[in-house]
Order: structure tokens, then sequence, then C-alpha cells
């Protein structure tokens, strides 16, 4: 009996040996399929025409954990930080104008809840209930979409079949990093087409889920239908709950319900689904909390109320506002304190900045603007600030005309230091006395016009002051304190492939002696070529060759100051002129020189050394490749060569540079990058 028994189980164990390479080829064929036809979905859909209004039903919950005093240092959070309430429900019904999928407007309606003030709080996370699911980002240019082809080598995927000829496709990132998300979509086999799907991830301090269930034909089966999104969001001791959901009620123009109804009632009226028994509950302590306040005794003084609400947010939040009938002005101040303000480099030691703006809209073509950024380096104790005023006459031909007031960095002329020695045969030693260094202001007035969308024009004039630092010295010397140059000045800008190519400028610059009591006569040309080339993965490359030179020499006293090859005062974050500087180089040298030779290369990439390392690269967000090279009069070349990245915290970058071809030292530059995006 054993025997025949053996036989079987021998020819059992065979026939699985035999059959396992065709189930492998199976499953490979499936996954295969499947992931083939949900990669070329999107490209199937006709998009002609695809412009249409929906209305949007979105309701917000919001419920504090723990809290302490730091969190009404997240912008949005003052008022909720502030209160004794720790749980709240807001609704709102929106029209959104769907146009594409970078472009789709909305306004509001109507909106009811318990937020204090009816104010928005986690405005970050609206960007959240309309995904681009097919496409490279799925968040505004944020983490990368497993449903697209471009990024599949950033995934491992998992097929399994469904019945009615559907299918389960499951991923997981091959490497950890806060760009990439993991979990399931539920797919039409047939078609590749999503149909509901589930992604989770952690990116800037929020660790969400993200559910959505996609429209059922054309152009709404690229966007959800029913979209939800959780969060936990983490903060120094902190930690907040939230439940974001919005549901698609109809495309077409909205019908709102009377405007003498309340807010309250009107959402009763356009609500597509009911509230759970959550909502409902906290609504009810709201009501009930607001009977008692309405008949309890007014304790709080008014001082007080002002003291908290005025003094107190503006220190830690944004002021934002909007003005007029139609809410066409604006203004924005930046919060006095906000560590997103600091900046730390070797040469400028520790910066602070501040930032103010304001508009006002007169039409779609016509408006006004007015921005105050300042800023303060603690090492070089210099204060700097730029105040530019704008009026959009022409917004569709970037026509605009604008005044600016600023100052600059300190800068030096070493030729009036080499006529007082020429002029002064004496034993003084003039090199100790800094008569190179002068404090710098400009007046600045340019009308600026696209002739056709390839060549763009700017005419102008500016006026500079400057004025000497060590003012004791010029007297001794007998020389003038200050010095005055003023010069008209044309800027042509080429773009072959329009805005999306390399950008070509051409400035011209006249100094005119007499003119405001100008006592500096100078011609100035500078060339530039500027190109960013955008690759899928969220990868960039970006480019820049440019080059000056005066032609000018007669007069001994002119500045060597030029557009295109200056130090920025302020620095700030990842985004604000970090791939097209030089971080070492000393300030000197750029008024050293009466020409220069500039090229500047940046590689950036969101996975590249640093997401390869376990516990740190998860929270790498981007990272940059810096390469930059320069020649100017006693330096050929100068070159500079430096690594950065940006996480949720803070950006740095650390470079090293070669003078001559000899080291010449390195350094490393920080600016602080929370809540930057919100």
């Amino acid at each position: 009996m054993d025997r025949p028994w053996r036989h079987l189980q021998l020819g059992a164990i065979i026939f699985c040996l035999e059959m396992m390479p065709l189930m492998v080829c199976a499953k490979v064929k499936t996954d295969t399929v499947a992931l083939r036809r949900l990669f070329t979905y999107a490209a199937s859909v006709d998009t002609t025409g695809c412009a249409h209004r929906s209305t949007i039903y979105t309701r917000l919950r919001f419920h504090i954990d723990k809290k302490n005093p730091l969190l009404m240092t997240v912008p949005d959070l003052y008022l909720v930080a502030r209160g004794k309430e720790r749980e709240f429900i807001a609704e709102s019904i929106n029209e959104m104008d769907f146009q594409s999928m970078d472009n789709h407007p909305s306004r509001t309606l109507t909106s009811t809840g318990t937020m204090p003030r009816n104010k928005t709080v986690f405005a970050t996370l609206l960007q959240y209930l309309t995904p681009d699911v097919y496409g490279t980002t799925i968040v505004h240019r944020n983490l990368l979409s497993p449903f697209n082809r471009h990024n599949r080598h950033f995934y491992r995927y998992r097929t399994s079949l469904l019945p009615g000829n559907k299918a389960v496709v499951s991923f997981r990132p091959k490497r950890r990093n806060t760009q990439t998300v993991s979990g399931f979509a539920t797919i039409d086999y047939t078609t590749g087409r999503i149909l509901n799907g589930e992604m989770k991830g952690e990116y800037d301090m929020m660790r969400f889920q993200l559910n959505v269930e996609m429209g059922k034909e054309g152009i709404g089966s690229l966007l959800p239908h029913t979209c939800e999104v959780v969060t936990t969001f983490c903060y120094l001791g902190n930690k907040v709950r939230c439940r974001m959901r919005s549901v698609v009620c109809a495309k077409g123009d909205a019908i709102t319900p009377p405007d003498s109804l309340s807010p309250r009632k009107q959402m009763e009226c356009m609500r597509p689904e009911p509230l759970d028994s959550i909502d409902l509950s906290i609504y009810a302590r709201h009501d009930s909390l607001a009977a008692m306040a309405s008949g309890a005794p007014k304790r709080k003084s008014k001082t007080k109320a002002i003291l908290w609400d005025l003094v107190g947010k503006n220190l830690v939040d944004r002021v934002k506002q909007n003005f007029g009938k139609n809410n066409q002005g604006s203004f924005r101040i930046s919060p006095i304190m906000n560590p997103l303000y600091l900046g730390f480099s070797k040469r400028r030691g520790l910066t602070y900045k501040f930032d103010v703006r304001g508009s006002y809209l007169f039409n779609d073509n016509n408006a006004l603007s007015l921005r105050f950024k300042g800023g303060y380096s603690f090492k070089l104790k210099q204060f700097y600030y730029s105040l530019p005023f704008r009026w959009n006459y022409d917004v569709r031909h970037n026509g605009y005309v604008e005044a600016e007031l600023g100052n600059g960095n300190r800068i030096t002329n070493s030729k009036v230091l080499e006529q007082v020695k020429a002029e002064r045969n004496d034993t003084i030693d003039w090199d100790a006395m800094h008569l190179d260094y002068f404090k710098q202001g400009h007046l600045r007035f340019l009308n600026c016009i696209d002739i056709t969308r390839r060549f763009g024009l700017k005419t102008g004039f500016i006026f500079y002051r400057r004025t000497a630092v060590n003012k004791e010295s010029f007297l001794a010397a007998g020389k003038p304190l200050r010095y005055n140059s003023f010069a008209p000045f044309v800027e042509l800008q080429v773009r072959p492939w329009y805005y999306r190519g390399p950008i070509f400028t051409i400035d011209y610059e006249q100094g005119i002696r007499g003119v405001v009591h100008s006592d500096s006569r100078y011609t100035r040309w500078e060339f530039d070529g500027s190109y960013i080339h955008r690759m899928k993965c969220m990868r960039s490359v970006s480019l820049r060759l440019g080059g000056g030179f005066y032609t000018s020499k007669a007069d001994k006293q002119y500045f060597l100051d030029y557009s295109n090859f200056r130090d920025n005062n302020i620095p700030g974050g990842w985004n604000d002129d970090w791939s097209g500087g030089f971080e070492l180089l000393n300030s000197n040298w750029y008024n050293a020189s009466d020409y220069y030779i500039r090229a500047n290369m940046t590689y950036e990439s969101p996975l590249m050394l640093l997401s390869w390392l376990p516990g740190v690269g998860r929270l790498v967000e981007s990272e940059r490749i810096y390469c930059s090279a320069l020649a100017v009069r006693h330096l050929h070349p100068y070159m500079e060569y430096g690594y950065g990245f940006t996480n949720r915290l803070f950006s740095m970058g650390v470079f090293a540079a070669m003078r001559n071809t000899h080291f010449d030292g390195f350094g490393f530059k920080m600016g602080f990058e929370l809540f930057s995006k919100w």
C-alpha cells in the first residue's frame, strides 16, 4: 500500500515542478498587461474641450489630541490653538472651473462650521482633494505617482485578479522616501482605468492616507469623484488629526439657495450626504457653548482681546486680508517671530528677513502691487531693503511700469584709492584707511513690454548714491564723501522657444555725467543666458552662462557694478536663487574687475544620495549637485562645487572652492523651510 501512495506523491511533485514555470509566466504576463494598461489609460482619454464647471462639497473634521503653546506658531492654527476647544468641523460648497489638471480655480459659494471666525485651517490639505493620480506627481509637483510609467522604477508592483474583470494593483516604494507612497488601486483589467485606490505616505510633517473613488467616463475618469484624506500632524509635542472629504455634487453652473437663509440652513439644502454622529455631536456642543456664552456676563476685557487677537497673532502667524467690494485688493505680512525667515552662511552669519506685499486688481489686465522686502545680517551688521512699486497696465503683454528704491551690499572701488595714492605722494598708509568701501543706495525706474512672444524690452534709468564708510579718512584725503551716477539702460530679452526653452538677455547701460549731480561716466554691456530643463520624476537641470564688461575707462571714479553678477543680500530657502550664484566668493570680487565670464550648472533630483541611507533618507525631499565657474581679473578660473538637500525643516548646502587651481576653502549655507509650503 505504501509503494503506490509514494508513486502518487512523487507524480504530484513532478507535476507541480513542471507547472511552476507556466504559473510564473502567467503571473508575470498578468502583471505586465495590467500595468501596461494602467500606465496608458490616461493617454487614451480624449481631453479636447475638457473645460467644465463642477460643484464640490467639502467637509473637514479637526481634532487636537495634544497641544502646547508652540501650536500657535503653525500657520492658520493660531486661533484654534489658543482656545479651549479640541474638536472642530467646517463645511463648504465650492464651484470649480476646471480648465486643465494644473489649472482649476474655485470659489466658495457658502460655508459654515465651528471654526473661530469661520477661519480656514490646514489650507495645505486642500491640494490633496484634487490629486492628479495619473500625472508624474500627485499633489502640486510633489509625491511621485505610482500610476505613471515614468515613475515605475521607484516602485515594486503586485497584481491580483478579481471577479468581474477587475484587478488589484498593490505598490510599495523600492526606497522609502517622503516623495513616494504605498498602497493599492482597484482597476478595470480591460482598460486599465482606476476604479478606486488608497495611498499612504508622509510629507511635510503630515502622515496621510488618501482614498479616492474615480469618475466613470471621459475626463471625469481622470479626476476623483469622491476623495478623502486622513492626516496626523505631529509638531514639537503637539498632535492634530484631520479628516477632509470632498464629493462632486454635479457638473454645470451651481444653483445656490436664497441668501435669506443662514449659512447652516444653506448647507443643509445643498449637502449631498448626511453627517455622521461625530459631526452632529460637534455641532451640538458648539451650539450649547454658544448659548451659554451669550447668556453669561462678559468678563474678558477688550484690551486683552485686542492684545491676543491682533498683536499675538501678528507675531506668529501670517496676516492675509482682502479688501474692496469684490475682494480685488489684498495684502500679506510675514510673521515677526517665525524661524522660516532665518538663514545662515559662513560669510554673512545669521540673517533675518521679512516681507510685506500688497496688490489691487482693477481688472484682468490692470493691477497695482507694492512690496517691501527687508533683512538684517547680524555678522555684517547691515540692514538691506527693497521697495518696488509696480503698475501692470497690460498683463497680457507683460507690460508694466516699476519704480524701486533700495540698497545693496557695501561696494568697493579701488580706483578712488589709486587716485589718492597718485595725487598724495607721502608716507600715509592709505590702504589702512579703507578708502575703497562705500554704502550704496539706488532708485530705479523702468518700463517693460513684450514686443512679441519672442522678444521683450525693458527701458529706464537708474540713479546710484555711494557714500564713504570711513568719512574721516576721506576728509583727510580731500576727497568727496558721496559719489553719484545716473544711467539710462536698455535690456532686450530673446526667447526663441517662448518660455519653453532658454532665455537670452542683452543689457546696455550708459552713465551720463552732470545729470542730477552725477560725477561718473561709463558704458556697461552684459550678456546672459539661462535655461531650466525639467525632466520626468521631479528632476531638472539648471544652466546659466553669461558675461559682462565695461568699455568706458576715461573716468577714474566709476564703480564696477553689474546686474547679473552680484551678491544676493538676504538669501532665502531652497527656491530663492540657490542655483545660480557663488556661495563662497568674497563680495569684493563682484566689483573688482572690468569684465567677468560665469557659468553655473545645477542638477536636482528627489532620490539621489541621502535617500539610500536608512532612517534619514526617508525624510529628504530633494537633492542638488552644484558646479560653478568664474573668470575675472586675477581669478582665472574660480571654481565652486557643492551638494545640497532639503527636508521639511531646513535646506542645507556644503560647498568647496578652487582659486586658480588651488584649494580655497569650504563652507555651508542653511535656510529654514518650516511651513514654507503652507
